[in-house]
């Protein structure tokens, strides 16, 4: 049987709890931090918040019927209402009887369930598949986010709100309603019962969602090198493509820069021959510079710090680095830049390269240990890298002779520590 689409006022749930739903909190008129629009969010002032978010929604909200009402509406089960290890409050677990983890295993599609607290110990759900639901199905209203999460859901769950908002208008415009729909299914027995569009949607979201999803595109579209590569097209239809897209949005070194020297798994043990020709066409269009270029080969180094970015990760040492015969190409064909004075162009482009340099040079003298050259030795690249070292060093020489990245060392040094070169002999 058909019925109309449910509305999300709540009226009568309203009135038979007394106002658990009301049209305006106790914190109405509390400011709502951003986790995507504020540089200033403080995530220490937010997390307290959050917390009390989720006592009052596993100790008070889930055990009330307007709560249970909207939840059996949108089809999702609430923490005390799991079917293994149910969370009756923030204190603890249900009584005994419940297998290994706080969420049954129906909770997600994927990845592992979570080990049992120790009895007694706090236990910790997330908000987030509930606010998700409440989103996507309209009722994420500021009386039904007060009755689920409290007094403090502005600061605490509302943040939380505005980021699933973006992410449900951004999977909106990303996909169809099929592929929407099953990205905000929980499991065959918590389906989306419904979906309806964004509520009460102000000109200033809009606006902001916009310029995200632009930047969005932009990171998007400058990876064409990658797709260039894998197409094995010509360095003409890759300039030709770099030109149209420049007109349209501002250019990105560091993602040209990323796309076109990250590591593939074909050319782990050899260097991809366009490589080299995409890296001289898009140097000549001015698409790459030297900063952004060695920033990038830096980060995919056999000399780049383990414990800068991955420290939790393994090193796969046949996966994740650049063969040393690209990093020789890059440092000659920089090297030859300085020379000619094709690079440097500006200051702050002296600055970035010199920054690059300095880290680079202290990762390989920190580099060289027994651990390093064993995985050199192993793959037989030991007599190559130790000819990239001299590139390494030749483009420094050549960097450091120039005249702008001179002046700008001069500048930085306090008067009176800058040694001028020795006068030539006639």
């Amino acid at each position: 049987m058909a019925y109309p689409s449910p509305s999300n006022g709540f009226s009568q749930a309203s009135s038979s709890r007394g106002g658990l739903f009301p049209a305006t909190g106790p914190s109405a008129d509390a400011p709502r931090p951003s986790m995507i629009g504020d540089p200033q969010f403080d995530i220490f002032e937010w997390h307290p918040a959050y917390q009390s978010c989720q006592r009052y929604f596993l100790d008070h909200a889930q055990h009330d019927g307007s709560v249970q009402a909207v939840a059996a509406l949108v089809n999702i089960c609430l923490p005390f209402q799991w079917p293994a290890n149910p969370v009756v409050s923030s204190s603890g677990l249900a009584p005994p009887g419940a297998g290994p983890g706080s969420y049954p295993a129906s909770w997600s599609r994927q990845g592992p369930t979570p080990h049992a607290p120790r009895p007694g110990a706090p236990v910790w759900v997330s908000l987030v598949p509930f606010i998700r639901r409440l989103v996507v199905t309209g009722f994420d209203k500021d009386g039904i986010l007060h009755g689920f999460f409290g007094d403090e859901w502005r600061k605490g769950a509302g943040p939380v709100q505005e980021c699933e908002r973006r992410n449900y208008l951004f999977a909106a415009k990303s996909v169809g309603w099929a592929k929407v729909k099953y990205q905000y299914d929980i499991s065959p027995h918590e389906t989306v019962p419904f979906m309806k569009p964004l509520q009460n949607v102000q000109l200033e979201e809009i606006e902001a969602a916009e310029k995200t999803w632009s930047e969005w595109l932009a990171m998007e579209d400058w990876m064409f090198v990658d797709r260039c590569l894998q197409n094995r097209l010509s360095a003409d239809k890759l300039a030709r493509f770099a030109v149209q897209l420049s007109k349209r949005i501002p250019r990105d070194e560091a993602q040209v820069a990323e796309a076109l020297l990250r590591p593939r798994p074909r050319a782990t043990a050899c260097l991809d021959p366009l490589i080299p020709v995409y890296l001289e066409r898009l140097l000549v269009l001015n698409f790459l510079n030297p900063p952004e270029v060695l920033h990038a080969l830096f980060r995919y180094s056999r000399d780049y710090p383990a414990a800068a970015e991955d420290s939790h990760k393994p090193r796969q040492h046949q996966q994740d680095h650049i063969t040393p015969e690209l990093e020789e190409l890059v440092f000659a064909r920089l090297s030859k830049a300085f020379v000619t004075n094709e690079r440097p162009r500006t200051v702050v482009e002296v600055q970035k390269t010199l920054a690059v340099l300095s880290q680079w040079m202290n990762a390989v003298n920190s580099s060289q240990t027994a651990e390093s050259v064993m995985n050199s030795l192993t793959d037989g690249t030991q007599a190559q890298r130790t000819q990239t070292m001299v590139s390494l060093g030749m483009l420094v020489i050549a960097a450091m002779e120039h005249p702008k990245v001179a002046g700008v060392v001069e500048a930085a040094l306090p008067k009176g520590l800058f040694y001028p070169p020795p006068p030539t002999a006639f």
